[in-house]
């Protein structure tokens, strides 16, 4: 009787070679962008005034993020169009997305349309030298950040002024960290934080809380 010898060979699962996708140039939008953005993927853009809501379709990975940041030295801003949109990026259930060195300004003040940039679900979001200036000449604007049932979440770097409400607003985020920003005259308070267990921690230092 022949001898049966049996093999068994494992191959690994390739990453996804990081791309650098440019706003505008490869894409005419932020969104066109995050429709084909993957784990890796670095989506930078340029200078200019971006007027639009940016839902994150994929999800990052550890040790490759979808990241979404401001080319070195240029200035993005990030607008709600004289306050029509209340909604500048929507993440939902995703993993290991950075949004960095972003600028907002003129968005909406309404909590049933949630807030500048909503996070729900998932798990290591970072929020990366973003800036809002709610500064306007009469009525109210929102809240930069919400997060709801997101964990490790990280806020640093950031400068948020004149949210309505908060600056930001996190409702059952375990170890929330925020970190290293200023929050300077947001309406009410600067920042509201509900944990659900009492053994849940939130990591708040170095930062600077000014009102007027």
């Amino acid at each position: 009787q022949a001898a049966v010898e049996t093999q068994s060979l494992t191959t690994a699962t390739e990453r996804n070679v990081p791309r650098t996708l440019h706003v505008p140039g490869d894409f005419k939008t932020i969104g066109e962008a995050a429709e084909v953005a993957r784990a890796g993927d670095t989506v930078l853009i340029h200078s200019g005034v971006y007027s639009e809501t940016v839902r994150v379709r994929a999800t990052g990975d550890e040790g490759a993020p979808i990241t979404f940041q401001a080319a070195p030295g240029e200035v993005v801003w990030i607008d709600g169009s004289n306050r029509f949109r209340a909604n500048a990026f929507v993440i939902s259930n995703k993993h290991h997305i950075v949004l960095d060195g972003l600028r907002f300004q003129h968005f909406r003040f309404a909590p049933e349309l949630g807030t500048m940039i909503g996070i729900t679900g998932g798990s290591k979001n970072v929020i990366r030298r973003c800036f809002h200036d709610g500064r306007e000449i009469e009525g109210y604007v929102g809240t930069l950040i919400g997060a709801a049932q997101t964990k490790d979440l990280l806020v640093e770097n950031c400068v948020m002024i004149n949210g309505m409400g908060e600056a930001i607003t996190a409702n059952g985020c375990p170890d929330l960290t925020v970190r290293h920003c200023v929050f300077y005259n947001n309406f009410i308070r600067a920042l509201t934080a509900q944990m659900t267990e009492p053994t849940t921690l939130f990591h708040f230092h170095h930062n600077l809380v000014c009102d007027s």
